[in-house]
């Protein structure tokens, strides 16, 4: 069997152990010494199983018989949520050392990163949270256990990153080990790479999906999905290489360089379940069983059996809100560019949106599941949009990867010679390395700078396009952007980048809705390639108000419509959701606004109905064509450029 090395305690556990959680008695001990007997020498156990000493009896036993030797095993203990204190660390240890019958462990794990106070002994449901947990106090405990030589290692059991970022910026003797729920459909890439690039091993737990102990403690995942071993890919694999599907899913994982420990008290499972070292998982099969992850749709164990625990300040999982959220990511529809990237379909829109009420407001839009935003140099809101990503990527509840951020040079910076000057200032002010997606803004130009208001500069007549079509090819080039389109194009500008260019624009970003649908745009679009964002999707009532905007025709709300109504009530949504839904149906993205959390996470809801083509159609129906653009009025000062971008009014 193969063993993966510690990097920090110089020791190295074999990479498939015999996990123990829920096995007592004389059950668990007709079932470890099976285990023993097909190859095992890796056991794993915890304080809060209650099962150490019948580990420790079976031990005994075959160390007195000679059959193994201490050397030959390794053995892994827990310090338990309700003894997470630094003052009790020892006193936990002594006890798990004198009940497996053992001088030492190879290994000893906070169970938890958060602490519980244990009212009535052994009582989970009458646990009560603990507030005070100091990781770092409890950590220098557990050194200590390494110093009087009763750990050979030590490490962390269900740390998220930001938590296990703190335990190594603090420690004299470094984490060996991170022990997570990992499986099929909660594969924590993210994580896995942080320990990777920080030398920390990582055990799966429940890497089969727990099946027994689901049902016997009634946990479900967020998203309904077939068992992982049911799972089809999982089933095509296994009869490509003659092996069970659990061979499959446990080599998944080891290949990867995880160790896992599965339980099972079936003798023949239990030496299935060692035997993944005769045959390997070609690349396009791995692809495919990564390609199975659900993200925290997929999680098992949220410690939902304690009370109120997502109330701890050390809580490590996202709460149910957000794992709802990631669940909707995971659903959601992905337009693919050109250039190889992907579009989320619905984003969050940040225009008119500053300072503390977007703060709160986007940090509520990646609690639900928005990973796409979109803003502006022109808004004015890079800053607050960077410290709010900032935040959840050092905290590790996302990664850069994970985002998909848009922004747009603005009009007074609508020259070849401004191009690199305005991304690399919006890349300062958004904490980030590189944008998705970098549009020009308009076909137009204005004099000016970031400190003026846009509305009262001057004309700047000289536009020309192509070439700061070309400066923003170099910005892919250097690496600052990864695809590049423009906003508020008409196909006629748009031919002409299409025609001139090496790197093909891969989006238009126009004012689409109800009463404004362009469909000759989009058909355009379609046909050369490139995808369209909606913005005032919803009317954007809001920024109406603010600018005293109207359309050319007295048009009822959006939300008033009476047909929008009527399609809502049919399919039981709301007006916003039908109205995106249209939109998201063709294929087109969307970039709706709110402040309200509800209504937040209500447009994001929008891939579990379809409308019906008559319900399309009546729809379509309600375009108004020029006469219901609402944003034109906004631009009139530039009716004169030579690259005015819509009809004249006659």
């Amino acid at each position: 069997m193969e063993n993966v090395k510690f990097q920090y305690s110089q020791g190295s556990i074999p990479i498939v152990g015999y996990g123990t959680w829920q096995a007592k008695d004389s059950e668990l001990e007709a079932a470890l010494n099976e285990a023993l007997k097909a190859g095992y020498r890796h056991i794993d156990t915890a304080t809060a199983y209650a099962n150490e000493h019948v580990i420790g009896n079976v031990l005994k036993v075959w160390f007195e018989s000679g059959q193994i030797t201490r050397n030959d095993v390794f053995i892994t203990s827990k310090l338990p949520p309700y003894l997470n204190r630094p003052e009790d660390v020892e006193k936990c240890l002594v006890k798990s050392l004198k009940d497996l019958q053992l001088d030492y462990l190879d290994l000893f794990l906070i169970h938890t990163p958060f602490s519980l106070l244990d009212k009535v002994p052994g009582d989970y449901s009458k646990m009560e949270i603990d507030p005070s947990t100091d990781h770092v106090k409890t950590w220098k405990a557990l050194e200590e256990q390494v110093d009087k030589g009763r750990a050979k290692a030590i490490g962390v059991s269900n740390f998220n990153v930001k938590q296990l970022q703190r335990v190594l910026d603090n420690s004299r003797i470094k984490p060996d080990n991170l022990q997570v729920e990992h499986h099929l459909y909660l594969q924590q890439p993210e994580l896995i790479a942080f320990c990777k690039d920080n030398g920390i091993t990582v055990t799966a737990y429940s890497c089969l999906g727990s099946r027994g102990n689901r049902e016997l403690m009634g946990i479900t995942t967020a998203k309904k999905l077939p068992e992982l071993m049911e799972n089809e890919v999982v089933l095509k694999i296994a009869e490509k290489h003659g092996k069970t599907p659990a061979q499959i899913l446990l080599r998944h994982i080891v290949q990867k360089g995880i160790i896992v420990i599965p339980k099972s008290t079936n003798p023949e499972r239990l030496a299935a379940n060692i035997q993944l070292f005769d045959f390997e998982l070609a690349q396009e099969e791995m692809d495919a069983l990564n390609g199975q992850d659900q993200g925290e749709g997929g999680r098992i164990i949220k410690f939902h059996f304690f009370n109120n625990i997502q109330s701890h300040p050390e809580f490590p999982f996202p709460s149910d809100r957000e794992a709802i959220g990631k669940k909707k990511l995971n659903i959601m529809d992905h337009l693919k560019f050109q250039s190889g990237g992907n579009l989320p379909i619905v984003g969050y829109g940040t225009w008119t949106a500053a300072d503390t009420e977007l703060e709160i407001a986007l940090n509520e839009a990646l609690k639900v599941g928005y990973r796409h935003i979109d803003t502006a140099r022109v808004y004015h809101n890079e800053r607050v949009i960077g410290e709010v990503l900032a935040e959840w990527i050092t905290s590790g509840k996302l990664t850069r990867e994970e985002l998909f951020v848009v922004t747009k040079l603005p009009a007074y910076g609508n020259r070849s010679e401004d191009v690199e000057k305005y991304l690399t200032k919006s890349l300062n002010d958004l904490k980030l390395d590189y944008v998705d997606l970098y549009l020009i803004h308009a076909p137009f130009a204005a004099i000016g700078d970031d400190t003026q208001n846009f509305f009262e500069m001057e004309v700047d007549h000289t536009t020309d396009l192509l070439k700061i079509w070309t400066a923003m090819e170099e910005q892919v080039d250097n690496g600052r952007c990864r695809a590049i389109g423009v906003s508020n194009f008409n196909a006629k500008q748009l031919k002409n980048i299409i025609d001139n260019c090496r790197i093909k624009p891969d989006n238009l970003q126009v004012e689409i809705h109800l009463y404004l649908q362009q469909p000759e745009l989009v058909g355009f679009c379609k046909d050369n390639g490139v995808t369209v964002t909606a913005y005032s999707c919803l009317g954007s009532r809001a920024a109406r108000e603010s600018f005293g905007l109207q359309t050319v025709k007295d048009l009822p709300d959006m939300m008033d419509n009476e047909f929008v109504v009527k399609i809502a009530d049919k399919h039981r949504k709301t007006p916003a959701q039908v109205l995106l839904r249209h939109l998201t149906q063709k294929g087109i993205a969307v970039i709706p606004k709110s402040t309200n959390p509800k209504r937040l996470t209500e447009n994001i809801e929008l891939f579990d109905f379809d409308l019906d083509q008559d319900d399309v159609d009546t729809l379509n129906g309600q375009d108004q064509g020029e006469s219901g653009r609402l944003l034109k009025s906004m631009f009139k000062k530039w009716e004169n450029h030579p690259e005015y971008p819509f009809p004249l009014d006659k």
